[in-house]
């Protein structure tokens, strides 16, 4: 999570697989070809989408809402490509470029990225998207807070891509965690989950009011069967596709 004080962002400091901040259940830091990195653009063209229109979305939830496992769906209808901070830490890094033995140091040390590196990694990346996948991106897992989020606002402005949409998947806090419970893993212990669901109140929580505000927010009931949380999704967004 970014720390507003420090600047810096804990995003992709860790080696691949365990961002630091980030939920187990809904991170989804693996490499993932329909995710996006500055040297490995993933492009739709030849790909038969339902959709032709090009859509910008930001994905929220608390750890456990289920928003992870909708996204599959998503880039299969509407062909978006998933934006993932990790993937671009590493990909730049793995590429030699400026940002990348900027980063590297922090990374290899185990120390907070810089913010600015974090952020001119989300840019280039964002940037290389818009030039090879015209049906837009979907970002899960950032912002995490608010400063994330106006430094994010001023990326787009500066490259000419708003967002169009902001999902919420609305999941009541005990239900998650007996969701989690249930899951049976070793880290999934009560004081573990409810913790981590402390910290998405305090710092993540705030966006709901954030995007609201702008317009862009929409509630997703996060209860029920995948099928019918993913009609609800697709509800949504088939209005603006």
């Amino acid at each position: 999570m970014l720390d507003s004080h420090s600047r810096e962002s804990r995003v992709g400091i860790l080696p691949p697989g365990s961002l630091p901040g980030a939920d187990p259940v809904d991170e989804q830091d693996r490499f993932d070809p329909h995710r996006i990195s500055s040297r490995t653009p993933y492009c739709c063209s030849c790909q038969n989408y339902e959709s032709e229109v090009t859509m910008r979305i930001v994905l929220l939830g608390a750890p456990g809402s289920g928003k992870g496992t909708q996204t599959d769906a998503i880039i299969a209808r509407y062909g978006v490509t998933t934006v993932a901070t990790g993937d671009l830490l590493r990909a730049e890094v793995a590429a030699g470029t400026e940002l990348g033995l900027r980063a590297k140091p922090h990374m290899d040390a185990g120390n907070l990225v810089p913010f600015d590196i974090v952020l001119g990694m989300i840019e280039h990346g964002l940037q290389t998207l818009a030039k090879t996948n015209p049906k837009g991106f979907m970002m899960d897992g950032f912002p995490r807070d608010l400063a994330q989020a106006e430094a994010l606002d001023e990326i787009l402005d500066r490259i000419s891509q708003p967002l169009d949409l902001v999902l919420f998947f609305e999941v009541d806090y005990e239900e998650i965690v007996k969701r989690l419970l249930g899951r049976g893993r070793a880290d999934d212990n009560e004081a573990t989950i409810r913790n981590r669901l402390r910290v998405f109140e305090e710092k993540t929580a705030p966006l709901i009011e954030y995007y609201t505000r702008k317009g862009l927010l929409r509630n997703i009931k996060g209860t029920g069967t995948v099928e019918e949380i993913g009609q609800r999704v697709q509800a949504v967004l088939d209005e603006i596709a």
